[in-house]
Protein backbone atom coordinates (compact mmCIF):
# COMPACT_ATOMS: atom_id res chain seq x y z
CA UNK A 1 0.00 0.00 0.00
CA UNK A 2 1.19 3.45 -0.70
CA UNK A 3 1.89 5.71 2.42
CA UNK A 4 1.32 8.82 0.60
CA UNK A 5 -1.81 10.60 0.40
CA UNK A 6 -4.10 9.97 -2.36
CA UNK A 7 -3.53 13.78 -3.31
CA UNK A 8 -0.25 13.51 -4.32
CA UNK A 9 -0.91 11.01 -6.70
CA UNK A 10 0.66 11.04 -10.36
CA UNK A 11 -2.30 10.55 -12.25
CA UNK A 12 -4.76 13.59 -12.19
CA UNK A 13 -7.61 11.47 -11.81
CA UNK A 14 -6.71 10.11 -8.38
CA UNK A 15 -5.51 12.87 -7.19
CA UNK A 16 -9.38 14.24 -7.40
CA UNK A 17 -11.00 11.06 -6.95
CA UNK A 18 -11.01 12.17 -2.81
CA UNK A 19 -12.58 15.51 -3.16
CA UNK A 20 -15.20 14.11 -5.76
CA UNK A 21 -15.84 11.91 -2.59
CA UNK A 22 -16.07 14.20 -0.41
CA UNK A 23 -18.41 16.44 -2.32
CA UNK A 24 -20.61 13.44 -3.04
CA UNK A 25 -20.98 12.75 0.89
CA UNK A 26 -21.90 16.49 1.22
CA UNK A 27 -24.38 16.27 -1.35
CA UNK A 28 -25.65 12.92 0.10
CA UNK A 29 -26.42 14.14 3.60
CA UNK A 30 -28.39 17.56 1.97
CA UNK A 31 -30.31 14.85 0.10
CA UNK A 32 -30.86 12.77 3.29
CA UNK A 33 -31.49 16.04 5.41
CA UNK A 34 -34.26 17.30 2.25
CA UNK A 35 -35.97 13.79 2.60
CA UNK A 36 -35.97 13.42 5.99
CA UNK A 37 -34.16 10.01 5.75
CA UNK A 38 -30.81 7.85 7.25
CA UNK A 39 -27.71 8.18 6.48
CA UNK A 40 -25.82 4.18 6.62
CA UNK A 41 -22.16 4.96 7.92
CA UNK A 42 -19.85 1.98 8.76
CA UNK A 43 -17.96 2.44 12.34
CA UNK A 44 -15.63 -0.49 13.49
CA UNK A 45 -17.65 -3.05 11.34
CA UNK A 46 -20.57 -1.84 12.70
CA UNK A 47 -23.73 -0.52 10.61
CA UNK A 48 -24.53 2.56 12.08
CA UNK A 49 -27.94 4.82 10.85
CA UNK A 50 -27.14 8.66 11.08
CA UNK A 51 -30.75 10.55 11.28
CA UNK A 52 -31.30 13.74 9.55
CA UNK A 53 -31.26 15.78 13.04
CA UNK A 54 -27.83 14.44 13.75
CA UNK A 55 -26.97 15.51 10.30
CA UNK A 56 -27.99 19.25 10.93
CA UNK A 57 -26.13 18.96 13.67
CA UNK A 58 -22.87 17.84 12.25
CA UNK A 59 -23.41 20.47 9.14
CA UNK A 60 -24.18 23.34 12.04
CA UNK A 61 -20.98 22.32 13.90
CA UNK A 62 -18.67 21.94 11.06
CA UNK A 63 -20.14 25.75 9.69
CA UNK A 64 -18.85 27.30 12.59
CA UNK A 65 -15.34 24.87 12.86
CA UNK A 66 -14.68 25.85 9.12
CA UNK A 67 -15.47 29.88 9.95
CA UNK A 68 -13.43 29.80 12.87
CA UNK A 69 -10.73 28.32 11.16
CA UNK A 70 -11.27 30.65 8.13
CA UNK A 71 -11.25 33.86 10.58
CA UNK A 72 -7.97 32.83 12.19
CA UNK A 73 -6.47 32.23 8.59
CA UNK A 74 -7.69 35.56 7.87
CA UNK A 75 -6.40 37.25 11.03
CA UNK A 76 -2.79 35.53 10.34
CA UNK A 77 -2.57 36.55 6.90
CA UNK A 78 -3.89 39.97 7.50
CA UNK A 79 -0.35 40.46 9.75
CA UNK A 80 1.70 39.55 6.77
CA UNK A 81 3.56 42.63 4.73
CA UNK A 82 1.20 43.22 1.50
CA UNK A 83 3.40 41.99 -0.72
CA UNK A 84 3.78 38.49 1.16
CA UNK A 85 -0.18 38.67 1.03
CA UNK A 86 -0.46 39.28 -2.82
CA UNK A 87 2.04 36.24 -3.62
CA UNK A 88 -0.55 34.60 -1.21
CA UNK A 89 -3.00 35.11 -3.29
CA UNK A 90 -1.56 34.41 -6.60
CA UNK A 91 -0.40 31.31 -5.33
CA UNK A 92 -3.76 30.31 -4.29
CA UNK A 93 -5.49 31.46 -7.16
CA UNK A 94 -3.08 29.08 -9.15
CA UNK A 95 -3.50 25.98 -7.02
CA UNK A 96 -6.99 26.80 -7.54
CA UNK A 97 -6.91 26.55 -11.35
CA UNK A 98 -4.97 23.74 -11.29
CA UNK A 99 -7.28 21.62 -8.46
CA UNK A 100 -10.86 22.93 -11.01
CA UNK A 101 -11.08 19.87 -12.99
CA UNK A 102 -11.50 20.89 -16.81
CA UNK A 103 -14.21 19.60 -18.74
CA UNK A 104 -12.65 17.15 -21.18
CA UNK A 105 -12.42 18.23 -24.69
CA UNK A 106 -12.85 21.54 -23.01
CA UNK A 107 -10.79 24.24 -24.73
CA UNK A 108 -9.90 28.09 -23.99
CA UNK A 109 -11.13 30.70 -26.56
CA UNK A 110 -7.42 30.80 -28.09
CA UNK A 111 -7.34 27.75 -28.52
CA UNK A 112 -11.00 27.64 -30.27
CA UNK A 113 -10.18 30.72 -32.27
CA UNK A 114 -6.93 28.95 -33.40
CA UNK A 115 -9.10 25.80 -34.59
CA UNK A 116 -12.00 27.22 -36.52
CA UNK A 117 -9.42 29.85 -38.33
CA UNK A 118 -7.61 28.51 -40.87
CA UNK A 119 -5.97 30.50 -43.55
CA UNK A 120 -7.04 29.60 -47.36
CA UNK A 121 -4.76 27.39 -49.16
CA UNK A 122 -1.56 29.53 -50.53
CA UNK A 123 -1.91 32.08 -47.45
CA UNK A 124 0.86 32.83 -45.06
CA UNK A 125 0.80 33.61 -41.97
CA UNK A 126 -0.93 37.09 -40.91
CA UNK A 127 0.20 39.35 -38.07
CA UNK A 128 -1.84 42.23 -36.61
CA UNK A 129 0.83 44.80 -37.89
CA UNK A 130 0.09 43.28 -41.76
CA UNK A 131 -3.15 43.83 -41.15
CA UNK A 132 -3.78 47.44 -39.92
CA UNK A 133 -2.31 48.98 -43.78
CA UNK A 134 -4.96 46.63 -45.52
CA UNK A 135 -7.92 48.44 -43.75
CA UNK A 136 -9.66 50.48 -46.51
CA UNK A 137 -9.79 53.91 -46.61
CA UNK A 138 -12.84 55.89 -47.48
CA UNK A 139 -10.25 58.61 -49.39
CA UNK A 140 -11.85 61.39 -47.48
CA UNK A 141 -9.34 61.74 -44.92
CA UNK A 142 -10.64 59.48 -42.38
CA UNK A 143 -9.70 56.02 -41.76
CA UNK A 144 -12.19 54.75 -40.18
CA UNK A 145 -12.87 52.83 -43.49
CA UNK A 146 -16.48 53.13 -43.17
CA UNK A 147 -17.93 55.00 -46.19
Amino acid sequence: MNPKPVEQARTRELALALPALRRARQRAEEIAIATNTCIVEVHDGRIVYISPDELKARAAKGATDQMNAFEELLAAIRQLPLLERLRLIERARLEAAEDTPKAAGALSVDEFLAARLTPHPGTGSVSLDDMEPAWPSSGDGDESGVP
